[in-house]
């Protein structure tokens, strides 16, 4: 199973940039995208992730609040 990376940010245009810089690579890892906190940690109760990448401004749910409920439910 390839590496999976979520990239969490509320900008669309940044995240569909990012999956075609980064995907279609031979051996490359999946990408994940989420426009949101919420999102994220609903993708992120499903799938398990190699690295998590988040934009520090997020609208709803701030960084270092999503950050510290994703290291609550799963300290590795």
């Amino acid at each position: 199973m390839p590496e999976r990376i979520l990239f969490v940010d509320d900008d669309g245009r940044y995240l569909e940039s990012l999956g075609r810089t980064l995907t279609g690579r031979e051996g490359g890892p999946e990408i994940l995208h989420a426009r949101s906190g919420p999102e994220a940690l609903d993708i992120l109760a499903r799938e398990s992730v190699y690295l998590l990448v988040t934009d520090l401004d997020m609208p709803r749910l701030n960084s270092l609040e999503f950050l510290h409920r994703v290291r609550s439910g799963d300290p590795g």
